[in-house]
């Protein structure tokens, strides 16, 4: 540890990805016991609870961010089923107008008696 003439503890900085909320934080020196001192006892020491001033916007902030991707994703494959639907269904109703049509054109044509091949 780098000494100084303060009696003010060194300030670390540590960045990592936490969840959001209030969490304990715990500082812990050797914690395999792999130094020989005199009182392991001192080795840790906890620093409280420490949290975001933010509250709840951080919790929806980190919800948003875990499922918007998912529900981007399922909602774009409802919606292309959606529409494929959609067109399959409007093509069939095409094709039995078509069918309709033309079974009308035959229906005619066998009336009349006088047209010969």
């Amino acid at each position: 540890m780098p000494t100084s003439s303060d009696d003010e503890p060194p300030l670390i900085t540590l960045l990592y990805l936490v969840e959001a909320g209030t969490h304990e934080v715990v500082v812990v020196v050797d914690p395999e016991n792999i130094i020989v001192e005199t009182d392991e006892k001192n080795n840790f020491v906890s620093a409280g609870d420490m949290g975001s001033n933010n509250g709840i916007l951080d919790v929806g902030v980190e919800i948003v961010a875990r499922y918007s991707v998912p529900a981007i994703i399922l909602g774009a494959t409802f919606a292309l089923i959606a529409v494929a639907g959609v067109v399959m269904y409007g093509r069939r109703m095409e094709a039995l107008d078509r069918f309709a049509e033309k079974s009308s054109m035959m229906a005619n044509l066998d009336d009349d008696s006088d047209t010969q091949f």
